[in-house]
């Protein structure tokens, strides 16, 4: 099983490198990444939002 959890690790911390994110924490269960956005407007930060959101759902 641990085997499978470490390939699984690995895929998701080379992803959020990939997209300059970072995997922050292993919950057991899930995992936390982050991700450091640049300033933006208000209304431009709600689409970011959306669409981050929606690429969760992809997953």
């Amino acid at each position: 099983v641990m085997v499978f959890v470490n390939k699984i690790a690995r895929i998701v911390h080379n992803c959020a490198d990939e997209w300059q994110g970072a995997a922050n924490k292993n919950l057991g269960d899930s995992f936390l990444l982050t991700w450091l956005l640049p300033p933006m407007e208000h209304s431009e930060v709600v689409a970011e939002a959306r669409r981050g959101l929606g690429q969760c759902w992809n997953i």
